[in-house]
Formats: structure tokens, sequence, C-alpha cells
């Protein structure tokens, strides 16, 4: 029987030449892969934390601190098997069934393994699960909010389902969130139509609603009257964040090259200060 340390290995696949990640991955919604070289210590070090990450990962779902969700854990050695490397660099891998990848680039965090092993399965928990959240009516836009931007489906949970007619925004933020790192959106819903009347729409009508801070009014798009497909709605979340906080970023640069908005970009050299930027402008 195995314990401790090689039982946890145990859950952990070691892909090998020859061996089909399409295959092994496909039981799987989403996948965890690290790529290290053995002979590269620090390497190693970041690939070991991989063990305290799932288990991590598994215990806050077993005791449903965490949602529950379908993920695989797996390693590949790039020296002994240079085949099944991703790149020709050490790195970690979360990929969906549905084709998102994501490199994760970890360092080590903190002094102890237990914190970069918490982070890991943090990052993990943030690349395969939650992707709609409730919210209440008086928590959008509100000063204390995690994320600036936000965008909030008013209807019903069910129709967040696989099939539903709001599970394009479901989609989208499953790709917003492997897209992006900066002004990354808060996706929400909201059931009430009390909260729909509040905000002047109609009680029974359903929408998707983007909120981007106090620079941009509300952007509404309503269900059975306008476009909205995962392709529409990823248009609209680049171009209202921008909107909303006109700053050059990735997404500056998806409205411009991506999308075809035209801009008007301000060059300047180098400034090293939030206050040297304020007096600048």
């Amino acid at each position: 029987m195995l314990g401790g340390v090689e039982a946890q290995k145990a859950n952990i696949k070691q892909l090998k030449t020859g061996d089909s990640i399409e295959f092994l991955t496909a039981a799987y919604d989403f996948s965890v892969i690290s790529f290290f070289k053995g002979s590269d210590d620090e390497s190693v070090k970041v690939d070991a934390f991989m063990e305290g990450a799932q288990k991590i990962f598994g215990t806050n779902i077993a005791e449903k601190e965490w949602t529950s969700r379908n993920v695989g854990w797996f390693r590949v050695d790039i020296e002994t098997d240079p085949d099944m490397a991703y790149s020709d660099q050490p790195d970690q891998l979360v990929m969906s069934k549905t084709g998102l990848k994501r490199q994760i680039h970890f360092s080590p965090v903190g002094d102890a393994d237990n914190e970069s092993e918490n982070m890991l399965a943090l990052v993990v928990k943030e690349l395969t699960g939650d992707w709609t959240i409730e919210i209440s009516c008086e928590q959008i836009q509100s000063s204390g909010r995690h994320n600036y931007d936000e965008v909030v489906y008013f209807g019903d949970a069910a129709d967040l389902e696989e099939g539903g007619k709001a599970w394009p925004l479901v989609e989208a933020s499953m790709v917003d969130r492997y897209q992006y790192d900066e002004q990354r959106y808060a996706f929400r819903y909201e059931t009430s139509k009390e909260c729909r009347k509040e905000r002047s729409l109609e009680e029974d009508k359903n929408y998707v609603v983007f909120y981007n801070g106090p620079n941009a009014l509300p952007f509404v798009l309503e269900f059975e009257k306008d476009d909205i497909s995962i392709s529409s709605l990823q248009y609209e979340l680049t171009i209202r964040a921008v909107n909303g906080t006109p700053k050059w970023g990735s997404r500056a640069n998806s409205a411009l090259f991506d999308f075809y908005k035209t801009g008007l970009i301000y060059m300047l050299p180098e400034i090293k200060s939030t206050e040297e930027m304020m007096a600048d402008w």
C-alpha cells in the first residue's frame, strides 16, 4: 500500500513518450499538466508543489468550501520525454476539454512550501470553475467590489446551465479568464425582478448588462432582441472595458487589432510612478 507523498504522487499521472495527451485528458473537463526538467532543481521544486496543491484542491471540494469540478492532474519530464513538451522551458498548463489553454508560469511564493501549494491550488480553482456567481442588487458596482468591470445576467440561474439561453455568457467568462490578466471582469447573475425594475429594466425580460465604472453608462443587451452569442459578448466585453477605462493593455490592443476599432494613442517616455503620470496629465 502506498502512503504519504507516494500515494499523492500516484494521483498525478506522469506522461511518457507515446502517451496520448488528448486521450488521457478526455475524461476530465479540465486538466493541469506540470512540465518540468529533472535536472533543474528549481523546476523540480515547483513541480513538487503539485502534490500539495492537488490535496488542498480536493480537500476544499470534499468539504464543500469550493464548488465541485472534474480536474485531472498530470506531469511530464521534458528532458526524458521531450516529444511530450509543450515548450522547451518548464511550465504548467491548464487546459479545458473545449480547447482553452493557459500557461501559468508559476513561481514559489512566501517562505513555506504550503504557501506555494495553496497559491497553485487557487490558480487552478480560478481556471476551472465558478464562471458566474450570484450577486445581490446592491452589490452591483459597489465601492468595495473586487473587479472594477462587471457583467451581470438578469434572469434565472437555470438559464446559465449548458444549453440554457444564457450559456454563451458562461462560455464568454471561460474565454475571458483564460485570455486576460488585466481588467478582468466579474461575471455575475441577479435573479430578482425587483432589481430589474430598480435599474430601469423591464421585469419580465432578461438582460446582459455591462457595468464599467462611473466613466461609462451601463450597456444593455436584451434577450430575444439583441445578438447574444459568444462572439458578440467577447466584442462587447473588450470594447466596454476600454471605453470605461481608456488605458493601454491587452484589452486595448485587442480592441484595435482584433476588433478593428479606431483609437487615439498618447505615446510618452516611460514614467515610473503614478504621481508622475497624474502630474503629466
